[in-house]
């Protein structure tokens, strides 16, 4: 395992109960910090060390309450200038889903069929 901390992962995945590829990912390359630059777009994908804390502002606030408005199923994997990409951890492999910030409301469309096409997108 190349996770610095097991029980950090450990206690990710089960908190916010992750499965399937992205789970398997975060286990074996968790990134700590890594950007992406694609083309105008630098996409931040989160690993097990700054995961709970990109969190915030989306689904939870600071105090680590709910937010109304967010799906409950949904977690922020990435952001894109502080929109986010998401997967809806009651589906073992989710579909990858964007949605833009600042608009009052959350609307989300799908992005990538899969985790994996999302990986794929950011290694071209």
């Amino acid at each position: 395992m190349t996770v610095s901390n097991e029980d950090a992962w450990n206690s990710l995945v089960q908190g916010y109960r992750i499965t399937g590829i992205y789970a398997e990912f975060l286990k074996r390359f968790s990134p700590c910090h890594v950007v992406v630059t694609k083309g105008m777009n630098e996409i931040l994908l989160y690993g097990v060390d700054d995961f709970a804390n990109n969190q915030v502002g989306y689904g939870i606030d600071q105090g680590g309450r709910k937010l109304e408005g967010w799906p409950e199923n949904y977690l922020v994997i990435a952001d894109r200038f502080g929109d986010p990409y998401c997967i809806d951890v009651t589906k073992e492999n989710s579909k990858v889903f964007l949605a833009a910030h600042g608009e009052g409301d959350w609307k989300f469309k799908k992005a990538y069929n899969s985790f994996a096409d999302f990986l794929d997108y950011l290694a071209k």
